[in-house]
């Protein structure tokens, strides 16, 4: 098995805050009380376009690594292997800008560093049950990947996914111009997927995974937005039922309130509304994190 496929292979650990005998694999999406809100009424979650998540230049940074690999073997290569490198390139810098949306998660359910940049005195996370959440997220188009914190296994994901379309053109007796554009076109489709997890190695502690949508020809219609002060976020929702029949739980079974002066206030309101939405969490749990770290 190669690099790329024993990554895409891998699974969540067993949830550390469920119970001994739970055997649950849970991943956790932190949010503000606001965020919270939204996702219970709506019964969706939100995936932001990759171009506005705080760390979109990792996402160009994955890009940069396969061209810098393109750039090393075009250096050596003739005929089709060659067209096909000197147009890849051109393609990368015109897909740089392409509709790619994402939503993170964690496999802590109470890490300090998530309840800082989440929480703003309130916040919580949601413990998603990881098959659910694959099944919710495959009917949406997205698919669940492990971030990739190292450099070395990026750019050998990035050698393989190059080395692979490689193999195919060999097979092909040749390609003009128009083909190799359609073939540069094949592997950023698929690579862009993985190169919206790349994440750089100082924030490892997250152990983040993200639900990355597939790139399709025109998803305007669906996109949505949402304002902040300064900017308008585009995003697309991903149902939390399916055919609009609602789950329980809506895939989620633990909620962990994040450090707050008002942890009891905030966990009451948050059963009431549960309890208006149908909605059954089999837990709701507080933070061990201290307020005052934050």
């Amino acid at each position: 098995m190669d690099k790329t496929h024993k990554h895409l292979s891998v699974e969540p650990p067993t949830d550390r805050l469920g119970e001994p005998d739970d055997g649950v694999r849970r991943l956790y999406h932190y949010t503000t009380m606001s965020g919270l809100l939204g996702i219970v009424e709506s019964k969706k979650l939100r995936a932001t376009d990759i171009h506005y998540m705080n760390d979109a230049n990792e996402f160009k940074h994955g890009l940069a690594i396969l061209g810098e690999i393109v750039k090393v073997r075009a250096q050596t290569a003739a005929g089709t292997t060659k067209l096909f490198l000197e147009t890849l390139p051109t393609r990368v810098a015109q897909f740089s800008n392409i509709n790619l949306f994402a939503a993170s998660f964690t496999e802590d359910g109470d890490l300090l560093s998530q309840w800082r940049g989440y929480s703003q005195g309130g916040g919580a996370s949601i413990g998603f049950d990881t098959a659910q959440l694959k099944y919710l997220a495959s009917l949406a188009g997205f698919d669940l990947i492990k971030c990739i914190y190292n450099d070395e296994l990026k750019r050998e994901i990035a050698g393989e996914f190059l080395d692979r379309k490689l193999g195919h053109l060999g097979k092909e007796a040749g390609i003009d111009t128009r083909g190799a554009y359609f073939a540069a076109n094949g592997l950023l489709w698929e690579y862009y997927q993985l190169a919206a997890c790349f994440k750089d190695s100082a924030f490892s502690e997250e152990n983040e995974w993200r639900l990355v949508s597939k790139i399709a020809a025109n998803t305007n219609g669906a996109i949505s937005f949402r304002a902040t002060s300064s900017m308008l976020i585009p995003y697309l929702e991903i149902p939390l039922s399916q055919d609009g029949q609602v789950q329980p739980s809506l895939g989620f079974d633990r909620i962990t309130i994040g450090p707050s002066s008002h942890k009891e206030l905030i966990e009451n309101a948050f059963v009431m509304l549960c309890e208006r939405g149908g909605i059954l969490p089999k837990h709701i749990g507080k933070s061990q994190s201290p307020y005052r770290l934050l």
